[in-house]
């Protein structure tokens, strides 16, 4: 029975640096309208089970209820039944419920923060399909919701191919506290002198000190893009890049972390990372640590952080390779077409 898992991130695309930037605010109405186009090609192409993470905005009530006269609609679409808090803990319940469901496709609508925390959650190699709608947008992809209903419907009908044949493996930041396994990120790792979460978007540059990335272009809105304007990090390349940040003798260059708006970073010993090789890092002062742009952990004078490139992460739907694919095999011939 081909299946797939829905998380929407109702906040994603709404956040403080809507204030200090001129990023535009992506609304839910418009990811309701793609969750609504998804559920309608999956459904023609024969997904007849669909999971919807549950939120405060009722993303999949919502959606059920504007195609409510589609029965191939009303019979594959179901809410999670699961509590919800209104936080990440929403996204970690629901990407572990459709795990043990063993969806063939888990849907992300969200930014990296959300994606990431759908690839921690989810380590039993299920394609993650992360489509941007939110900030800082590196991972997820740009694509339009029926298209993407047909690149989900192939993938659920490829049981064994699917993993190594239409996906890729993403490389990602193992970070531990004192040795005790705290987090991961896929894109970027940052030290920020600022001694408290607050808002958690990292939107002051010179507080930055020390960036960690698995991937960098100097197009990528984001911290990446500080050493991406220096040297290009393919992302399915297996190695990293690390540098100090605001050295006053370091290289400067232009780097462009938010919309609409263009920094000068200092950048100092510019060094790559492998695999397995670990960094310790250890400060005399109180700081927080960034993942994928946001701050999410704060670290005591007495810490020791640990680092580590891992290329055991979670797996990426290649939605170009999957399209042409389907084109190759025929996929959308002679089929019939559920309405």
């Amino acid at each position: 029975m081909p299946s797939l898992g829905i998380i929407v991130n109702p906040d994603s695309g709404k956040d403080i640096r809507r204030v200090v930037s001129d990023a535009f605010v992506f609304s839910n109405e418009q990811k309701l309208n793609i969750i609504e186009r998804l559920i309608i090609s999956t459904c023609a192409f024969g997904v007849d089970s669909i999971w919807i993470m549950p939120d405060r905005y009722g993303f999949g009530e919502k959606a059920i209820n504007n195609l409510c006269r589609r029965e191939d609609v009303k019979r594959a679409c179901k809410i999670i039944d699961m509590p919800f808090e209104m936080d990440e803990r929403d996204t970690q319940r629901a990407t572990e419920f459709l795990v043990t469901k063993e969806v063939d496709c888990i849907v992300v609508l969200g930014g990296d923060g959300t994606t990431r925390l759908v690839s921690k959650y989810n380590r039993n190699e299920i394609p993650i399909m992360p489509i941007s709608s939110g900030t800082n947008n590196v991972v997820p992809e740009i694509i339009e919701g029926t298209s993407a209903g047909v690149v989900v419907a192939f993938i659920s009908s490829q049981k064994k191919e699917r993993i190594h044949n239409y996906c890729r493996q993403h490389k990602y930041f193992e970070v531990e506290i004192n040795d005790v396994e705290t987090d991961i990120a896929l894109v970027d790792v940052a030290f920020v002198e600022e001694n408290f979460i607050g808002s958690k978007a990292v939107w002051n540059p010179e507080k930055i000190t020390l960036l960690y990335v698995t991937r960098a272009y100097p197009g990528s809105l984001g911290l990446s893009s500080i050493i991406g304007v220096r040297k290009i990090v393919d992302p399915w390349s297996e190695f990293a890049e690390k540098a100090e940040i605001g050295s006053k003798n370091g290289e400067k260059a232009f780097s462009m972390i938010l919309p609409g708006m263009v920094s000068e970073f200092s950048v100092k010993n510019l060094t790559t990372v492998f695999p397995n090789q670990t960094e310790y890092i250890s400060k005399e002062k109180k700081y927080t640590i960034s993942l994928d742009g946001e701050k999410q952990i704060i670290v005591g004078d007495s810490d020791t952080v640990k680092i580590t490139l891992c290329l055991d992460g979670p797996w990426f739907v290649n939605n170009h390779k999957v399209l042409e694919q389907c084109v190759k095999d025929g996929f959308f011939i002679n089929k019939t077409i559920i309405k």
